[in-house]
């Protein structure tokens, strides 16, 4: 993968501002929230909603239903002035048992018989899941834009739980 180059786990960028992109299927996840609040329970491993599907289904070519954010973090406030890669990883490693969605990957029935259900996935690779870049010199937003485009591109992994962050460096 050319835009996944290989940066000094320091942070070669000095007190630029960290960038993370988050991309995934968050499907109805409003509609979800809303009924954990009205039923008190969250649904778990199992079929996908109607809605759900009716997104799954609807992605055709370059048309992917999943959503994205983007922060942009000022590594002089983290504890020590800076922000390592390995923190970052150590972080959500840390967090990764507080919510399903992260854990969660979708198995798709033969023939489509029925809807697809989620699964638990045991060990979800982090390494995978949690990707550094960095912009090339000098860094500045229309490189960040056409970036973040390219990534947003892509389909997620459907083999995998469906979310992805990237942590970008370089921005001037």
């Amino acid at each position: 993968d050319p835009a996944r180059r290989r940066i000094d786990p320091a942070g070669p960028h000095g007190g630029r501002p960290v960038l993370l992109l988050y991309r995934c299927r968050r499907l109805a996840a409003g509609l979800h929230r809303w009924r954990c609040r009205v039923y008190g329970r969250c649904r778990g491993p199992g079929p996908v909603t109607g809605t759900d599907s009716f997104f799954l289904y609807t992605e055709r070519g370059n048309n992917y239903n999943h959503i994205a954010a983007l922060g942009i973090y000022d590594p002089s406030t983290a504890p020590d002035g800076r922000v390592r890669f390995k923190d970052i990883l150590r972080y959500f490693g840390s967090r990764l048992g507080t919510n399903k969605v992260f854990r969660r990957r979708l198995v798709t029935v033969p023939h489509q018989f029925d809807r697809p259900y989620w699964i638990d996935d045991a060990d979800p690779d982090l390494e995978f899941h949690i990707r550094h870049i960095a912009l090339p010199h000098p860094g500045d937003w229309r490189q960040l834009m056409i970036q973040v485009a390219r990534l947003h591109s892509r389909p997620l992994d459907r083999s995998r739980p469906l979310w992805e962050i990237y942590v970008i460096e370089g921005l001037d």
